[in-house]
């Protein structure tokens, strides 16, 4: 397996290599055009030459996007280290479009992210930033709730903060949206800001319903949490209660265990003692 740094190191130095070998590939066709009549030969003729490599170049780089194209599979389907494998041989290997490089380590923090290796997802996100993105966002919005999660995650509340007050000026899809749910509860919950988590509670709960079962019991357990620190017992009572429908309270625990404090307090404290849904 690569390490993170070299991982980084390799595709920055790919990167610089590209912009070179654009530069000399622009300069040959501009000498072919400017100097061949000189020597001969046909300029056009002559200038085909490093258009013709640069095309080379360019259907390798086809072929690795399309092979990029299956790692979302991979992670979603659980194939980690297959994921992973594949994406170290494609940071090893070249290509001359940068972005398949910056995909690389993207999908590679993406996989530090699900093996909970949140230091080195922070690192290569971070790296990723360092460079000049695509114009259309998509991955700067991928790689910067990365980046967010994993400075949360890792406890490095500056990187955090940063991150997500980018995430919030950014066009996020629904998908990014819910995603940046989670991440500003967690982040809230690990500083211990109760009332802003508080805030804005039943918009949060619906977006909440929209997440996969796993995230939606970790939004609200947060929630729960938030509304029992700052002394409202019916929605603490009631999102508990949600929690524990959504997902076994141990392995929620394990998850998070600052939920512990949840389930503490006493042997069943999951139902509303009014009977009262507070929605």
């Amino acid at each position: 397996m690569i390490h993170v740094e070299q991982a980084i190191r390799r595709v920055q130095r790919d990167v610089v290599i590209v912009w070179v070998m654009h530069i000399l590939l622009a300069m040959a066709v501009i000498a072919a055009l400017v100097g061949g009549s000189a020597i001969g030969i046909p300029p056009i003729l002559l200038a085909a030459i490093p258009c013709i490599l640069w095309v080379l170049l360019a259907v390798n780089g086809v072929r690795e996007t399309r092979t990029a194209l299956q790692w979302p599979t991979l992670i979603a389907s659980g194939q980690l280290d297959e994921a992973e494998r594949q994406i170290e041989r494609s940071i090893r290997g070249f290509t001359v479009l940068r972005s398949v490089k910056l995909l690389s380590l993207h999908q590679l923090a993406v996989v530090k992210m699900a093996k909970r290796q949140w230091s080195d997802a922070l690192k290569l996100s971070k790296a990723i930033a360092g460079h000049r993105l695509p114009k259309d966002q998509t991955l700067e919005r991928a790689s910067t709730l990365v980046l967010a999660g994993a400075a949360v995650q890792s406890g490095a509340m500056q990187d955090a903060y940063i991150a997500i007050n980018r995430l919030r000026v950014m066009p996020l899809t629904l998908e990014e949206k819910l995603s940046l749910l989670l991440i500003e509860c967690t982040y809230c919950g690990r500083l211990g800001a109760w009332a802003q988590l508080m805030e804005g509670l039943r918009d949060k709960l619906r977006l909440a319903e929209l997440t996969p079962t796993e995230l939606a019991a970790q939004i609200q357990g947060w929630l729960a949490l938030a509304a029992r620190k700052c002394g409202r017992k019916d929605w603490a009572d009631y999102l508990i209660e949600r929690c524990q429908l959504l997902m076994d309270p141990n392995d929620l625990r394990l998850l998070e265990p600052a939920f512990n404090e949840l389930w503490e307090a006493s042997g069943d404290n999951t139902v509303n003692d009014r009977g009262v849904n507070p929605v």
